[in-house]
């Protein structure tokens, strides 16, 4: 396994057998509907090139503000603003993103247009719950599967899911330049910045990617019972503040630790670091803690969770 800091999610990796056999967009769709009743998926190159998508839907301008989360990635302010003006002022914003950090579910109240951000919520197979009644839900492939790329947005409407394809479709000329970057990104940070500086404006994934999907997916069932096992063991750990949801698992579990242990673990190769959670769940009322994350992805063993829970003690 190569080991890198994003201790939160899989390391993105190609699988070479994809070239022996291709897929469609089509093929990942029906794919997703099939697990995914109850709302019409879209699948973009990646889960931020939905984003922009998304906005252009909603006939964002750049005077439009968007609402983000604290402490959002720079990958998905840079989105926005593509399209928007990302704000930290929720009353001011016209519409909003509201991230379900690590696969916990959390509230907004207040905005009609509600972006829900699953990126690294591993949902279970059943119909497609939005938790804050939102018109599109939005998981990051890599970050559930460990697939080269690809995200899906789930449209509550199917019309929407409509004009999301145009959109997505009218985006042309930079799939196969893209894909080449983010596997070159496996051996250059220059070519995987690059490929981030361009990727908010993706359209379809290619059809070696979309292959590469497909047998993440075949994959869904041992992945789930990998993550439940990990997550049994660590629950007593849990703070009694964490709410779980009954329709996704969590990619990794936050730990409080007194601001003496506030610093860099090294485990196995990985690099733990710190973070911050919002307590309440609630964006309306936020309260950050800074929590130590332990990972309970595939790409997290069993060993490295003992020995990680050593260190913390």
């Amino acid at each position: 396994m190569k080991k890198n800091s994003f201790f939160l999610w899989p390391d993105p990796q190609f699988s070479f057998y994809s070239f022996f056999s291709f897929a469609s967009t089509g093929d990942v769709e029906t794919a997703f509907l099939r697990m995914y009743p109850g709302a019409t998926p879209v699948i973009f190159s990646s889960a931020r090139a939905s984003i922009s998508a998304i906005l252009e839907l909603l006939q964002m301008s750049r005077s439009d503000k968007v609402w983000c989360p604290p402490f959002s990635s720079h990958c998905v302010l840079e989105t926005v603003s593509r399209v928007a003006t990302p704000s930290s002022v929720l009353d001011e914003s016209r519409s909003a993103i509201i991230y379900h950090q690590w696969g916990y579910v959390h509230t907004i109240t207040g905005k009609d247009i509600c972006i829900e951000d699953s990126a690294d919520s591993f949902l279970l197979p059943g119909n497609i719950r939005f938790p804050n009644d939102g018109k599109f839900q939005i998981v990051s492939l890599p970050k559930i599967f460990g697939c080269a790329g690809g995200g899906v947005v789930f449209c509550k409407d199917a019309l929407d899911a409509e004009r999301l394809r145009l959109i997505r479709d009218g985006r042309k000329g930079h799939s196969w330049l893209q894909f080449l970057l983010k596997l070159s990104g496996n051996f250059s940070a220059t070519a995987l910045q690059y490929w981030g500086s361009a990727e908010a404006g993706g359209g379809r994934p290619t059809v070696l990617v979309c292959r590469d999907i497909l047998r993440g997916l075949e994959r869904t069932e041992k992945l789930i019972r990998d993550r439940q096992d990990k997550l049994s063991l660590l629950l007593g750990k849990a703070p009694g503040w964490l709410k779980f949801s009954d329709d996704r698992l969590p990619c990794a579990v936050p730990v409080e630790l007194p601001k003496a242990n506030d610093r860099q673990l090294i485990v196995n190769g990985h690099t733990i670091s710190p973070r911050h959670f919002n307590v309440g769940q609630n964006a309306n009322d936020a309260n950050f803690v800074k929590v130590i994350p332990i990972p309970i992805h595939q790409d997290f063993s069993l060993s490295d969770i003992e020995s990680l829970l050593k260190e913390i003690g």
